[in-house]
């Protein structure tokens, strides 16, 4: 893959409520923040019409997959993820995180805004190719 024709939109943990575009994550082992992609900017711009700016933005607590790519030159346009309303998703990774706790709705929403964003991108993407 060409790294600058490359966009990665990274999609994990999906099955609470609220949506949350995540922009960067710490360096593993250092601590320091790893930025993604600049094109972030256009993810934000597309989810402040689709979801009426009805959306979280934050910066991951932990390292993720993302950073041996980000660190191979390759572009992380950023991650989405679902939060529970009070910001815990206090059943991830525990025996408790089970089929039956997602919440449906949530990943419905999260898959009309990807088929919606990519149309958008690829009509866009021309000007943000390296």
């Amino acid at each position: 893959l060409e790294k600058g024709k490359t966009f990665i939109l990274d999609i994990d943990c999906i099955g609470e409520s609220n949506i949350c575009l995540i922009d960067s994550e710490p360096m593993y082992p250092i601590g320091t923040t790893i930025n993604y992609d600049s094109s972030f900017e256009v993810l934000l711009d597309f989810a402040d019409e689709y979801l009426q700016k009805n959306y979280l933005i934050d910066s991951s607590s932990m390292p993720t997959d993302n950073q041996k790519v980000v660190l191979a030159g390759y572009r992380v346009m950023g991650l989405i993820t679902t939060e529970a309303p009070n910001g815990q998703n206090v059943n991830y990774h525990t025996s408790k995180d089970t089929m039956d706790k997602i919440k449906w709705d949530s990943v419905e929403d999260v898959k009309n805004f990807l088929v919606e964003y990519l149309s958008y991108f690829d009509d866009i993407s021309k000007d943000y190719i390296i």
